[in-house]
């Protein structure tokens, strides 16, 4: 018989039945309209042709287009070349890997909010569904992009970190800790700037302790992982870790001083609030920093999240350029497990303005997702999208050499080229069965096509890249196809 106890304080069987509930929760909300919004965005082909690249032929290389991205820091092309291995290659089945590790994030932060004394079960739940609605996670993790993986670095990297502020002498889960860093990093370098700020944290804790093995334990997390995934790095792509360090120090992600500083932050908040739409969750987002030091100033575990989450949002700024809005999340992720700690810790009318500014940023997240959806709803999938151009061909895609913008790569891994680089003379001789051209450029966060210089580079671009494919192939046939997701598409062959 199941006590009304157990219900309120669930024990460890009815914490994994409402794990799994809201797990259930997610993937059903995540995979809804998975494969139609966004649309495919310019980095996702980016990063799925490296772990195609490695899953196929056992090499780190990107041969679509750039550098210096998943051919470098691989962990999250390798996890997806693994994936790949498994459950085979598509545009729907990439984006549920993210969806899966939505399911790990949450997790690791239910687990976060046990640490900081969130072991009620209406505690436990609003958490979830925070965690659900959000925004950021909404987007992180129903995209091809290693934020998915990052985001659960940073709440596993924290649960072991919150392990060890309540049990000192627990030194095997500052190795953890340090080893999640490290994983983070090869999956992004901006992984760097919190695992900087959460080391500086131990190491402050023992200069005032006079202690030291805490942070060398730390450190040696993060060495044995790096350790191992540089020899892999240099096993699969013939490159020394010289070769590396000069890469990486060439990928111009840099700041630019207080100027550039000042010009990303305006541009942040106006991106990132879309006006005033999402405004009251950037303050939320923001502010919710402060609340220990005026609320709960006896709890040394939320004054350290409010501290980390705080050099978190400054040194990415500070550091990288562009500083990208999906980044703020990992500070987002640090104000959610703080926010949570501060409603379980307060009472009275504390507790009952702690949990109304929630509801608000519940509701403006919600309206957020509704929003987007809506905008969006009209959207084929990349299924759809290929059927439409095959049935104007009169044939199937799956054998054809195609050349076109990355974006559509996914229709057929195998044989696709970029565009570019076969007008430049790329071409090793070879003329393709299909040519695609789809001159838009698609905003991540909202899914629809993005106004302004950069959308007007793309369209010029577009219109000599067209004029080029006329005098190159004047013997084939074109056609254009209209689609709600991408525009007008237009397609040549033979």
């Amino acid at each position: 018989m199941i006590k009304f106890s157990d219900m309120i304080y669930p024990k460890r069987w009815s914490r994994v039945l409402l794990f799994g509930l809201m797990a259930s929760v997610l993937v059903l909300f995540y995979t809804s309209f998975l494969d139609r919004y966004p649309g495919v965005v310019i980095d996702e082909p980016w990063y799925a042709n490296t772990a195609f690249n490695l899953a196929m032929h056992g090499s780190i290389y990107n041969d679509l287009f750039g550098s210096r991205g998943g051919d470098l820091l691989f962990g999250y092309p390798w996890l997806m070349s693994v994936w790949m291995k498994i459950v085979g290659v598509s545009f729907f089945k990439l984006r549920f890997l993210s969806v899966c590790l939505g399911v790990l994030g949450l997790g690791f932060f239910l687990r976060c909010l046990w640490q900081v004394n969130v072991r009620h079960s209406i505690g436990l739940l609003v958490g979830a569904i925070l965690f659900i609605a959000n925004n950021n996670f909404f987007i992180i993790f129903r995209r091809i992009r290693p934020e998915s993986m990052t985001i659960v670095c940073v709440f596993a990297m924290l649960y072991f970190y919150m392990n060890w502020l309540n049990n000192r002498q627990n030194m095997r889960a500052l190795i953890g800790c340090g080893a999640m860093a490290m994983v983070g990093f090869w999956c992004h370098p901006t992984m760097l700037v919190p695992g900087v700020v959460l080391g500086g944290l131990i190491v402050w804790d023992q200069v005032q302790a006079r202690a030291w093995l805490p942070g060398m334990y730390y450190v040696l997390g993060n060495m044995s992982v790096f350790v191992i995934f540089l020899m892999a790095f240099m096993g699969l792509s013939d490159a020394n870790f010289w070769d590396f360090v000069v890469k990486e120090s060439e990928s111009g992600r840099l700041a630019g001083g207080w100027w550039g500083w000042i010009g990303q932050l305006k541009q942040f908040v106006f991106d990132y609030s879309l006006g005033v739409k999402r405004l009251y969750c950037l303050l939320f987002e923001s502010l919710v920093f402060l609340l220990p030091w005026v609320l709960t100033p006896h709890r040394l575990d939320l004054k350290r999240l409010s501290i980390m989450g705080i050099g978190t949002l400054v040194g990415l700024f500070v550091v990288f350029d562009p500083f990208f809005k999906m980044h703020f999340s990992y500070s987002v992720s640090l104000a959610l497990v703080l926010y949570m700690g501060v409603f379980a810790h307060t009472t009275g009318l504390k507790h009952r303005f702690i949990l109304g500014i929630g509801m608000l940023y519940l509701l403006n997240n919600v309206a957020g997702n509704g929003y987007v959806l809506f905008q969006n709803r009209g959207n084929e999938s990349v299924a759809l999208v290929q059927k439409k151009i095959e049935l104007v061909l009169g044939d199937s895609l799956a054998n054809k050499r195609i050349i076109g913008t990355p974006y559509f790569w996914f229709f057929n891994p195998n044989q696709y080229g970029h565009i570019d680089r076969w007008l430049s003379g790329d071409s090793d001789g070879v003329y393709p069965d299909l040519v695609i051209d789809f001159p838009m450029v698609l905003s991540p966060t909202t899914g629809v096509r993005r106004m302004g210089v950069t959308q007007d580079y793309n369209l010029d671009a577009a219109h000599d890249r067209w004029a080029m494919l006329q005098t190159r192939l004047p013997e084939y046939q074109s056609n254009s196809i209209q689609t709600q997701a991408y525009g007008r598409i237009r397609v040549i062959w033979p």
